[in-house]
């Protein structure tokens, strides 16, 4: 963004808002501030503090809660840094962090159809590699009470067993799943777990 589109960014009209992902979010915010600073230019406002361009601003979302926000506030206008080069987003951590992380599970896009060719997407944050995600299309298999994932290439062959079911196609909703129809399949799977023999 500060290389090729380093003018666009400057010349339009509006504030470009980046989100660091993982890791160490001192770390990063630092980190991101600095390189941001190299490449949008900055200021020492009149009470001393660095601010980035203004058409550059930060929001933090990971790793957010009362204890973190404190410290980021705490280390990095320790560092010179003005609040105006960023704010906070409210996740999970801020109610009871029993969130997607809890089982280390999120749903990202995996591939794009661009112009007829498929092309893997993932996620591979350099701060935290327990957050890469898987690439490519898939159907997902189960064997009994387990479920395996198989990457597929090519166009995807029909398969009794795939668990994959399309809920959305190009703004179409598929299947209309009530409320009542999800608890009735999370309760079956709670029956599950609690016949598993204690290890």
């Amino acid at each position: 963004m500060g290389g090729k589109l380093r003018e666009k960014v400057m010349q339009r009209k509006g504030t470009l808002v980046i989100r660091p992902d993982s890791g160490d979010a001192v770390a990063v915010l630092e980190g991101i501030f600095n390189i941001a600073a190299e490449e949008f230019g900055y200021e020492v406002n009149r009470k001393g503090w660095k601010v980035i361009a203004p058409q550059v601003r930060f929001i933090q979302g990971d790793g957010v809660n009362y204890h973190t926000i404190q410290n980021m506030i705490f280390q990095l206008t320790r560092k010179g840094w003005s609040m105006d080069n960023w704010s906070f987003g409210m996740g999970g951590a801020l109610l009871q962090q029993v969130n997607r992380d809890t089982l280390r599970f999120a749903l990202k896009c995996s591939a794009i159809d661009i112009n007829g060719q498929w092309h893997d997407v993932y996620k591979q944050p350099v701060t935290d590699p327990g957050k890469d995600s898987r690439a490519g299309r898939f159907i997902l298999l189960k064997e009994e009470q387990e479920f395996v994932t198989i990457k597929v290439d090519g166009a995807i062959p029909a398969h009794d067993g795939d668990q994959l079911e399309t809920v959305l196609e190009n703004g179409v909703l598929r299947r209309d799943q009530t409320l009542q129809e999800i608890r009735a399949i999370t309760a079956s799977y709670d029956n599950y777990e609690k016949k598993l023999p204690l290890t």
